[in-house]
């Protein structure tokens, strides 16, 4: 997980110079998945939505709606089995 979030940030730098690619798009998955693993990473992040209310509500709804999102993809494969 630590590879794949470090590769996302590695493509979200490329992608703020290359227009082929979304910059700010990887950056943001490349941070989800290493706060996830990385204290120092959580830190940053937490220390950004403080500062940013309004962008740690989107997070929380999206966190709500994967999480959601998990559990009917769970009780379709329990249903099927």
């Amino acid at each position: 997980m630590i590879g794949l979030g470090w590769t996302f940030i590695v493509l979200g730098a490329l992608g703020m110079f290359l227009p082929v690619l979304q910059g700010f798009l990887f950056l943001a998955i490349g941070i989800a998945l290493l706060a996830r693993e990385v204290e120092w990473v959580r830190r940053r992040r937490e220390q950004f939505y403080d500062r940013h209310p309004t962008l740690r509500a989107w997070n929380d709804k999206a966190e709500q709606w994967i999480e959601r999102q998990g559990r009917r993809v769970v009780s379709f494969f329990r249903g099927r089995a």
